[in-house]
C-alpha cells in the first residue's frame, strides 16, 4: 500500500529505534523519515504539566510551579527534559509533598527502572560492557579509556560503537583530534544506571549534582536547614567540630526564627555535651554576647532545678504519647515559664495544635514571650500572617523586644511593607537590640538603596559587638566598591570567628585589592578549616567563581586536580564549575569541555555568564 499509494502518510512515535527504520535491509527503511525530537525548555514543561494538572484535576502541580519552580528546572535539566520522564515526574510531584528534587529522583528512578532494566538485558554481552563502562564514567570517554576499562579489544570496541550509535545509544563527539569521544545519548539513563547500579561514591556524584542544581537554581531555605541540622544530630557520630561552627551560623543568621535558634543552641548543648566538653564550653562562652539577645535569655535558661526534672518528665510523655498525663502534672503549677517550655517541647515534636494550646496558656499566666512564639507558628508553619500580626501587637504592648524584631521582620519579608518594617526596627533598636540595628542595616542596603544609613547602623551594631555587623559592612564596602582598606578590615577581624561566610567575604575582598596569599589558600588548612566545603558548599562554589572572575584558571585547575585536595571530591561536588574551567581552558585542554553531557549544558553556560559578569562587576 504504501509502495502504490503516496497519499497515505503514517506518523508514529517510539522511545527508542526500531531496526525495521534504520536497517536497509528491512521492508520498512526507505518509508521513514527519523525526527528525533529534543527535550523540552523550561517553559514548554511547565505548560506540559499544567495542562496535566488540567486533565488529572490535580492543584498541587500548580501550587509546586507556582512556588517551587527551581525543583521542576532541576529535574528537568536532570532529564533533559525527556516528554515521558516529565509525564512520570508530573505523578511524583503529585504524590510527595516533600518538596526535594533529590528525593525526587529517587522516585523517578524507581518508577523507570523496570524499563531500563529491560533494555539493558536485551543488549549483547558485549555492549552491555561498553555501556556499564561509560554509565559509570558518566562524561564522554574514548575508545582507548573503554578498551582499558573492558580489557576488549580496540576492533571490537569500534564495531560494537558503531552498532550502538546506529541503534541510538551512544553519541560521538568530534574533537580536535582523528578519535571521537562517546557518551551515552540519553543522559537520564546515565544517571538512572550510576544510581542504581554504580557503587556509593557514584551515587555521591549524583547528589552533590543535584545539590549543586538546587542551589544554582534557587536560594537556600535556612528554616528547613536548621531542622535538617537539629536531626542530623541525632546521629552519635556527626562531627563535633561541625556541629560546633554549624550552630554557630545557624543562630547568627538573620531572618531565623528566635524559637529555632534557641533549638539549635539546646540540641548541640546537650550533643557537645556528650562527645566534646571542651567545645561545649566554647558555646557556652558565645551564646549571648555574640548572637543571642540578652533578653532572649528566658528562652534557653530554666527558673530551678525542680522544673528542669519536670520538663524532662514533660518531654518523655510527648514522645511516648502519654499528651493527657501532662495536665495532671503542670495545670496546679499555673506557671507562665513551665507551660512556655511544654509549648516548646510540643512543637518539637510537631504537635502543632497542643504547642499552640500551652503556649495560650502561659500567654495567660503573663509570660510575653509566647505571644511572640505562637506567632511564629502562626507565621512559619501555618502562613496565617493577619493572626500572627495580631499576636506580635500583643506582645509589644507588653513592651517585649523580639515581638518588635519579628513583627519587623513580617513586614519586611511577608508583607513587604518596608516602611512599616523600619519603625519596628528603629523601636528595637531603641531597646538595643542588636539583631536590628543589623537587619535595619540591611533594608537600607537592599531596599531603599541608602548607603549611608546602613553603614551607620553597621558601624552601631559593631560598637555593640554585633560579629554578623562586621561582615555585614565589609560586604557593603565590597558591593559598593568603595573604602577598601575598610573592607578588608572589617572583614579581617569578622574571619577571627572562624566562620566560613565570613571567611568567603573576607577572600572576596583579597582578590577585590588583589591582596590574595596564595600560599594561604592553597593550603590544606584553609580549604578544611576556614571554607568549610561539608557544611558551606555554597561559600566554596561562590569563591571558585571569584576566582575564575579573576582569570586564576591554572590555581582553580590546581584546586580540582592537585592529590592533597582528591579526599575533597571537588570534581564531582562542582562539576558545572569545572566544566565552565575547561571552557575557559580550551587552549590547552581542547577536549575535555567535549566530554560534558547534555544534562550539564544549559547550567554551565548560566555559569560561564556568572563569571563573566563577575569579571566587569568586581574588576
Amino acid at each position: 500500500i504504501l509502495m502504490l499509494y503516496p497519499e497515505f502518510r503514517l506518523i508514529a512515535a517510539s522511545p527508542y529505534l526500531l531496526e525495521y527504520t534504520v536497517e536497509y535491509k528491512h521492508p520498512f527503511y526507505e518509508f521513514f523519515r527519523i525526527e528525533h525530537l529534543q527535550g523540552l525548555n523550561q517553559q514548554e514543561t511547565e505548560t506540559l504539566l499544567l495542562k496535566l494538572g488540567e486533565s488529572y484535576q490535580k492543584e498541587t502541580i500548580q501550587h509546586i510551579i507556582k512556588n517551587q519552580p527551581k525543583r521542576v528546572e532541576s529535574l528537568r535539566r536532570l532529564t533533559g527534559g525527556t516528554i515521558r520522564i516529565i509525564i512520570l515526574m508530573f505523578e511524583i510531584f503529585v504524590d510527595s509533598q516533600k518538596g526535594k528534587a533529590f528525593d525526587d529522583l529517587e522516585h523517578l528512578i524507581d518508577r523507570i527502572t523496570p524499563l531500563y532494566k529491560h533494555r539493558m538485558d536485551d543488549l549483547p554481552k558485549n555492549q552491555q560492557s561498553i555501556v556499564h563502562a561509560m554509565a559509570l564514567e558518566w562524561d564522554a570517554i574514548s575508545t582507548k579509556e573503554l578498551v582499558e576499562k573492558t580489557r576488549i579489544s580496540s576492533k571490537i570496541i569500534s564495531a560494537q560503537l558503531k552498532q550502538l550509535r546506529d541503534n541510538g545509544w551512544v553519541e560521538a563527539i568530534p574533537t580536535t583530534t582523528k578519535n571521537h569521544l562517546y557518551r551515552l545519548k540519553e543522559r537520564f539513563f546515565n544517571i538512572w544506571y550510576l544510581m542504581r547500579n554504580g557503587r556509593k561514591n557514584h551515587k555521591q556524584r549524583v547528589y552533590w549534582f543535584v545539590r549543586f542544581l538546587e542551589e544554582w537554581c534557587d536560594e537556600k531555605a535556612i528554616i528547613k536547614k536548621a531542622k535538617q541540622y537539629i536531626e542530623a544530630l541525632k546521629d552519635k557520630n556527626y562531627n563535633t567540630n561541625t556541629a560546633f561552627y554549624s550552630a554557630i551560623t545557624i543562630i547568627g543568621t538573620k531572618h531565623l526564627p528566635i524559637d529555632i535558634k534557641c533549638e539549635v543552641f539546646e540540641k548541640t548543648m546537650n550533643f557537645l555535651e556528650r562527645y566534646n566538653k571542651e567545645l561545649a564550653k566554647s558555646l557556652t562562652k558565645c551564646k549571648i554576647e555574640l548572637f543571642i539577645e540578652k533578653d532572649d535569655k528566658q528562652l534557653i535558661t530554666l527558673s530551678s532545678e525542680s522544673d528542669i526534672k519536670l520538663l524532662k518528665k514533660i518531654e518523655q510523655l510527648v514522645k511516648n504519647g502519654q499528651t493527657e498525663m501532662i495536665k495532671e502534672l503542670i495545670y496546679p503549677k499555673k506557671n507562665g515559664n513551665i507551660y512556655f517550655k511544654t509549648g516548646q517541647i510540643f512543637k518539637e515534636n510537631k504537635n502543632l495544635a497542643e504547642a499552640k494550646n500551652y503556649y495560650e496558656k502561659a500567654i495567660k499566666y503573663g509570660y510575653t514571650e509566647a505571644s511572640n512564639n505562637l506567632a511564629i507558628i502562626y507565621k512559619v508553619e501555618f502562613k496565617n500572617f493577619q493572626k500572627a500580626k495580631e499576636l506580635y501587637l500583643k506582645a509589644i504592648k507588653n513592651n517585649n523586644v523580639n515581638a518588635m524584631f519579628n513583627l519587623a521582620l513580617l513586614y519586611e519579608k511577608e508583607l513587604k511593607n518596608f516602611q512599616k518594617a523600619e519603625k519596628l526596627y528603629l523601636k528595637a533598636i531603641e531597646k538595643n537590640h542588636n539583631d536590628a540595628m543589623y537587619n535595619l542595616a540591611l533594608l537600607y542596603k537592599n531596599q531603599f538603596k541608602n548607603f549611608q544609613k546602613a553603614e551607620k547602623l553597621y558601624l552601631k551594631a559593631i560598637k555593640n559587638g554585633n560579629i554578623k555587623a562586621l561582615n555585614g559592612l565589609a560586604w557593603l564596602y565590597f558591593t559598593q566598591k568603595v573604602k577598601p582598606q575598610d573592607a578588608l578590615k572589617y572583614a579581617t577581624k569578622a574571619t577571627k570567628i572562624n566562620i566560613p561566610n565570613y571567611s568567603h567575604t573576607l577572600a572576596n575582598i583579597q582578590l577585590w585589592n588583589n591582596q590574595i596569599n596564595k600560599s594561604i589558600i592553597t593550603s590544606s588548612k584553609f580549604i578544611y578549616n576556614i571554607l568549610f566545603i561539608e557544611t558551606h558548599p555554597d561559600a566554596y562554589k561562590h569563591y571558585l567563581l571569584m576566582l575564575l572572575s579573576k582569570k586564576q584558571y591554572h590555581f582553580v585547575y590546581n584546586l580540582f586536580t592537585n592529590k592533597e585536595y582528591k579526599d575533597l571530591q571537588l570534581k564531582d561536588r562542582y562539576r558545572p564549575i569545572w566544566f565552565a574551567l575547561m571552557y575557559f581552558m580550551k587552549d590547552e585542554y581542547p577536549n575535555e569541555y567535549r566530554r560534558m553531557g547534555s544534562e550539564l549544558k544549559e547550567t554551565v553556560e548560566e555559569v560561564i555568564e556568572a563569571i563573566k559578569k563577575m569579571s566587569v562587576d568586581y574588576a
